[in-house]
């Protein structure tokens, strides 16, 4: 592994819930969701730092299927990996849309 995360927030908003986000050495895959506990897990080593986007979002996804009792089906999984990589992509390759995108949610 080449990247160690660093500099995540300690929380997010996903709906009306929020979620602890925690970055730990003590994780086999890269990230994980425990919706029961409202806590997002990254592993600290990521192969590289778009790797470690690709992983928030990705258990972002997973976060927005629980709060917003999206419906479970079989390929989930794979869906949510297929959103995670191609948002990631998207942001990656146009970060002026990311830019205004962040200007654009902001509360102030």
């Amino acid at each position: 592994m080449n990247h160690r995360v660093s500099g995540l927030p300690n929380s997010v908003r996903v709906g009306l819930q929020n979620y602890r986000l925690i970055v730990t050495d003590d994780l086999e895959q890269l990230g994980r969701t425990w919706p029961d506990k409202r806590t997002i897990t990254i592993r600290a080593d990521q192969p590289e730092r778009h790797d470690a986007v690709d992983t928030v979002i990705h258990e972002l996804i997973h976060a927005c299927f629980f709060a917003f009792n999206l419906p479970d089906e079989d390929h989930k999984e794979e869906t949510v990996a297929s959103l995670g990589t191609a948002l990631t992509t998207v942001f990656r390759d146009n970060p002026a849309l990311l830019g205004w995108i962040v200007k654009n949610v902001k509360d102030r």
